[in-house]
């Protein structure tokens, strides 16, 4: 069984010489003469493609050499961005933080204010703050 693989014997195609045929190809166990070509041919590809090759492991050799200067730049360039982040992350929440004081801030003088007049009508109204003594006083009670 030489070549294409298409004996009768059933056994799968090696590309070395058919070993029933010649018993001392089977001891060197030598390759055919097309995959001798066919190696020829590869390794000339490759001599052919070598400057190629070369040329882009020097581009690569280059590249890698001018890694640790990118990195190093990279690592100031995100140290600079976490200062700015940090600093505008202070005024944000400062600026939140006052805004929230000056919301409690206007919700206690509403309550002052309602309370006021609430004691200023309960003032002004007679037996007004008797009912509401007597009314607080059922709430009271009534509450567990």
């Amino acid at each position: 069984m030489t070549g294409d693989g298409a004996g009768t014997s059933g056994r799968r195609d090696t590309g070395y010489i058919d070993t029933e045929v010649d018993t001392e190809a089977q001891a060197l166990r030598l390759p055919t003469p097309t995959q001798v070509w066919h190696w020829a041919m590869t390794l000339t590809e490759e001599i052919r493609r070598a400057p190629d090759t070369m040329r882009g492991a020097r581009m690569v050799l280059t590249e890698l050499a001018r890694l640790p200067t990118q990195i190093d730049e990279l690592i100031v360039a995100l140290d600079r961005t976490m200062d700015h982040l940090y600093e505008s992350l202070t005024a944000v929440s400062g600026t939140i933080a006052g805004g929230m004081n000056d919301r409690i801030e206007h919700v206690d003088a509403m309550v002052s204010d309602l309370r006021n007049t609430l004691t200023t009508i309960v003032g002004a109204i007679p037996l007004a703050r008797r009912a509401l003594q007597s009314s607080r006083a059922d709430i009271e009670i009534e509450a567990p």
